[in-house]
């Protein structure tokens, strides 16, 4: 590495470790030209230093980053995709779906783009999540929120790509979602929400099985705070049997007859 390239890197990592939570986004989409293998070790090597100086939060921070950007790389690689590609389908993706939230209007585009429904595309929603929703105003962040939630309730029916990768995506933007629309205000949005997060954990095939289950089951009940007998029964008929099917199977797996 040159010395001017060391110098962009450093000034790029001080400005990752400088910006407001949830800027880290969009000042990367600015350096696209600065993200390789390059920065990842000048990360690493100034998280030792300032571990050295006892600065463990910032040498944390840093260390951590450094590792989720050298495995979104790695991903992004394997699919032979640049990042202002992923970062562009990301755009194109939530436009077309806040246009017209059809499968067959959504899925040709999914079709075209199937090497970035992976692990890089999951991490750089949520990212781009987090630096947007702060800075718009409530009712436009609603309609982003929506937006990503229909996205999430296609991707997770997508037929095609890797099945693992797409529910990944899924999770990522029903988080988003359930963030955003509380119990409070919009109890029916979230109850979808979080029923919707329950079969997408209870199908999960990354991670532990007990944990997913757990994850399932929490969101399972969730849901059934707001789909009651009584003003819900078909929603609440199959929450309660979906709950069920969890239940018996974390029993299972944790050994208890």
């Amino acid at each position: 590495m040159n010395e001017e390239r060391i110098q962009a890197y450093l000034a790029l990592i001080e400005s990752l470790m400088t910006c407001t939570s949830g800027e880290e986004l969009e000042i990367l989409n600015a350096h696209l030209d600065l993200i390789d293998a390059g920065l990842v070790e000048t990360m690493q090597m100034v998280s030792a230093k300032l571990q050295e100086e006892g600065n463990h939060d910032a040498a944390e921070f840093l260390q951590e980053f450094a590792t989720q950007l050298n495995a979104a790389m790695g991903n992004a690689a394997a699919a032979a995709a640049s990042p202002e590609e992923y970062f562009n389908f990301l755009g194109e993706i939530l436009q077309v779906v806040s246009e017209n939230p059809d499968p067959q209007v959504v899925y040709p585009l999914l079709q075209n783009n199937v090497d970035k429904l992976d692990g890089f595309f999951a991490q750089l929603l949520q990212s781009w999540a987090m630096s947007t929703l702060p800075q718009v105003d409530q009712e436009e962040g609603e309609g982003l929120a929506g937006v990503i939630g229909n996205f999430s309730n296609l991707i997770q029916q997508f037929p095609m790509g890797d099945k693992g990768s797409n529910l990944e995506i899924a999770i990522t933007g029903y988080e988003i979602a359930a963030a955003v629309f509380s119990p409070e205000s919009f109890p029916e949005v979230w109850a979808g929400t979080q029923n919707n997060l329950a079969v997408a954990y209870s199908d999960r095939p990354q991670g532990d099985r007990l944990e997913n289950l757990e994850q399932a089951i929490s969101c399972y009940e969730n849901a059934l705070q707001v789909y009651t007998l009584d003003k819900f029964p078909e929603q609440w008929a199959m929450a309660q049997r979906n709950l069920a099917i969890a239940e018996d199977e974390r029993k299972v797996l944790a050994g208890v007859v």
